[in-house]
């Protein structure tokens, strides 16, 4: 099951601490067993692990671990894996830190949020100006909006997604919009076989 990704990186710190320790209490002696006291090595497979479990809303079938991985630098931020083990185990240790995780994830809910954004104003052009669903014989709404929802998330988010084996070209995806969304029809009965497309791909 996906993890709640508001509290995934509250989770996280809860987990360095020892069983019994109130939050923000100093850790003495590292247990031999915290995830963040081991190799560098372990670290990242403890990471991997579990930020793989915590899915973005809209663009869902990007995980957490994706972006760390390929995309370290939302909104200017340094969200390297290398940062983020720094940052908590300066954090499990007691000292100032552990904002890296949970700055990290909220710009990468904004960016979600603006392109679930533009993805609902797609949705409303298709509402206002298609006539009919049935506008194509190899294709139907449902596959515009699904392709689109993958291309519109590819631009948002230009990783290599871990269950994919490699990154799809962006103009593989665009053109996938060409082809199976509708023409957007212009309200004159004169021009019947004018229009334009729902989506042009430049470039």
């Amino acid at each position: 099951a996906r993890g709640d990704l508001d509290s995934a990186c509250a989770r996280l710190h809860a987990l360095q601490r020892p069983r019994g320790s109130p939050a923000g209490a100093p850790l003495r002696s590292p247990p031999a067993a915290a995830p963040f006291f081991a190799s560098p090595s372990s670290k990242r497979t403890f990471l991997q692990a579990y930020f793989r479990n915590f899915n973005l809303s809209f663009c869902d079938t990007y995980t957490i671990w994706d972006l760390l991985r390929e995309m370290a630098g939302p909104d200017g931020l340094d969200c390297s894996v290398d940062n983020l083990m720094v940052d908590l185990v300066v954090a499990a240790a007691g000292a100032l830190g552990g904002e890296a995780c949970s700055s990290c994830v909220q710009a990468y809910q904004r960016l979600d949020q603006h392109a679930q954004e533009k993805y609902e104003e797609f949705d409303l052009l298709l509402e206002k100006y298609l006539q009919s669903e049935e506008y194509s014989v190899r294709s139907c709404l449902t596959d515009c909006k699904a392709v689109y929802k993958a291309w519109l998330c590819s631009e948002y988010f230009n990783v290599t997604q871990q269950q994919c084996r490699q990154r799809i070209p962006c103009k593989q995806y665009c053109l996938e919009v060409q082809t199976r969304c509708p023409f957007v029809l212009p309200d004159n009965d004169e021009l019947i076989y004018g229009g334009l497309p729902g989506f042009i791909c430049t470039g």
